[in-house]
């Protein structure tokens, strides 16, 4: 759980600051690497397009009585959160070295990896609360950081056997990668 916390902090979007500081972890030939030459137009483009998309499927969560949340007031954290889910799941497959996790309680291991994705984000609020939130919190409500996240995510549906019809299924082209 840890894990996945720092990996979502990684994740977090801020294109603006990725743009300007992340040339400035490579080094080539000694130098500092430009950052326009990392960071192009075109990449600005289809970041944009696939935050907005993340952003309308978060705009059509309800939270409480019709009231839904902002997606684009809460993009930063929910690209955070979808970043941080996907490779936490990439670093625990790494982790099995090739093997299978035993199964647990009934539990395969990449099930046991996004229920623990789920706990994380348990939570309790009183309706007006939750509405209070909806204006001020760039944070989407905990449900859905929850389950925004895990929809997006290839390997959810295959450790649930998530089908069309079901309540969290998205078909493939809704779903959105964003790295």
């Amino acid at each position: 759980d840890v894990a996945m916390g720092y990996a979502r902090l990684v994740y977090e979007a801020h294109p603006g600051l990725y743009r300007r500081y992340y040339a400035l972890a490579l080094f080539r030939n000694d130098d500092y690497v430009d950052a326009k030459r990392l960071w192009t137009e075109e990449d600005t483009v289809k970041f944009e397009e696939r935050k907005n998309k993340l952003a309308a499927q978060y705009d059509g969560y309800e939270v409480v009585d019709g009231l839904t949340i902002n997606g684009q007031f809460t993009s930063g954290e929910n690209i955070g959160d979808l970043g941080g889910l996907s490779i936490a799941y990439l670093a625990y497959k790494m982790s099995l070295d090739g093997k299978e996790a035993p199964v647990i309680d009934g539990w395969t291991g990449d099930q046991r990896l996004f229920l623990g994705w789920a706990q994380v984000w348990r939570s309790k609020a009183r309706d007006e609360e939750s509405k209070r939130r909806l204006t001020v919190d760039p944070h989407s409500p905990p449900k859905f950081r929850a389950n925004g996240a895990a929809v997006n995510v290839p390997a959810f549906y295959e450790a649930f056997d998530v089908q069309e019809g079901d309540g969290m299924y998205l078909s493939p082209e809704e779903r959105v990668k964003i790295w």
